[in-house]
């Protein structure tokens, strides 16, 4: 739903599986997004700002039950009561950034990232964006707190 500026969404995925092999689940996703444009160009000198937060959680209907399965996907299945954020900043037809992020509120485990695109033309664009994760060894994004990365992008369009 869009109403002027402020955007609302959600989405919803329910897994049942044959003969109780694994949970019985909802996983959901809401959120909002927020286009601020005269603000952002008056103090900032950006086209636009754009915040954008999420929450995302699951709902488990029934347990497994089979007995012929060593474990469920519960410790597998990411985004079981997570906060997302992601501030996208256009500050011209050129440049953009952002920064976003992820944080497990059960866990207490988050990645966060910042990223920088350039536009040549509406054909070929450069991105720069840097991740790094944290928490216990035993979390989503703690088992990857030695793995920060920087990645480098070029996209190029054909037939314009």
């Amino acid at each position: 739903m869009v109403h002027g500026a402020w955007k609302y969404y959600g989405e919803a995925i329910h897994q049942r599986t044959q003969s109780d092999a694994d949970q019985d689940f909802l996983k959901y996703v809401a959120g909002f997004s927020y286009r601020e444009t005269k603000l952002a160009n008056r103090f900032f000198g950006f086209d636009e700002i754009q915040p954008v937060i999420e929450y995302a959680g699951e709902w488990i209907a029934s347990e497994q039950k089979e007995d012929g399965y060593l474990t469920n996907s519960k410790e597998a299945r990411p985004g079981k009561n997570s906060l997302i954020f992601r501030l996208n900043i256009l500050h011209n037809d050129t440049w953009s950034y952002s920064l976003h992020g992820t944080r497990n509120l059960e866990d207490n485990d988050y990645a966060l990232g910042v990223g920088v695109e350039y536009k040549y033309n509406d054909n070929l664009s450069f991105t720069m964006t840097a991740q790094s994760y944290d928490g216990d060894d035993d979390t989503q994004f703690g088992r990857w707190r030695r793995n920060d990365n920087l990645e480098l992008g070029v996209k190029y369009i054909f037939g314009l």
